[in-house]
């Protein structure tokens, strides 16, 4: 039953079954000899009820089972879905995110805790799951950017940043946040928080000055890049 590629996807009901005709006392209460093809791999006296059972798990009833809950997910049942044990089940919901879904303070608190404790795969998922819309919303914002502070993964902070950058506009609580990173960051994290910021034309008289203090770093690279944003925001601010 654990296996998704038992034979039984290309099989008829009939097909079953050889010799209908012969008596045997099985648990379908139905008499005959079970098919050569499938006779290792289903239940002594149940091939039906193995049957049947494969594909409720496997065949087309599974498909409906899953269009009928996407259609009925709430942020109640996402929440319960994704505090549940089942990986399987968090990774379906993730990966068909209703984009309309109201995002309640308890999911994202979810999301952001699969985003910092949950194995790359799943912290993967759980950020990507984010669709653009719901980025308009400063809530969201800053639970990504809660969850970017608190993650040790490279490669997880940077699809934040890039999530972010698909923002119409970054939330105030952001902008201040990545203040205090800009001092602490260097290679790439720098470069994508510094991009953030332009992309997004931030170009205050606090950011700015706290970019300048980067021209006195002794890593050629890092003064660049601070070079490279003074000059934009000189630009931006004319």
């Amino acid at each position: 039953m654990a296996n998704p590629d038992l034979p039984f996807a290309d099989m008829e009901y009939h097909e079953l079954m050889d010799q209908p005709s012969d008596a045997v006392e099985s648990v379908d209460a139905v008499s005959g000899a079970t098919s050569a093809m499938v006779s290792n791999i289903v239940v002594k006296g149940a091939v039906y009820t193995t049957y049947k059972l494969w594909n409720i798990v496997y065949g087309p009833t599974k498909d409906f089972i899953a269009d009928h809950t996407r259609s009925i997910l709430t942020p109640q049942l996402i929440e319960e879905i994704l505090m549940a044990n089942n990986h399987e089940d968090k990774v379906w919901v993730l990966e068909r995110f209703p984009e309309n879904i109201e995002m309640t303070d308890s999911l994202l608190d979810i999301i952001e805790t699969l985003i910092v404790q949950a194995d790359f795969h799943m912290a993967y998922t759980a950020a990507h799951a984010i669709k653009g819309s719901q980025l308009r919303s400063d809530g969201t914002q800053n639970m990504l950017f809660n969850a970017y502070g608190k993650s040790n993964d490279p490669s997880i902070k940077s699809l934040i940043i890039n999530k972010l950058g698909q923002a119409p506009f970054l939330s105030t609580v952001v902008i201040n946040s990545s203040r205090n990173y800009i001092e602490k960051l260097n290679g790439n994290e720098l470069v994508d928080m510094l991009n953030l910021l332009k992309k997004h034309n931030v170009t205050d008289k606090q950011t700015v000055l706290i970019v300048e203090k980067l021209l006195s770093n002794e890593n050629i690279f890092i003064v660049n890049q601070a070079q490279k944003f003074l000059n934009q925001a000189q630009l931006s601010n004319q």
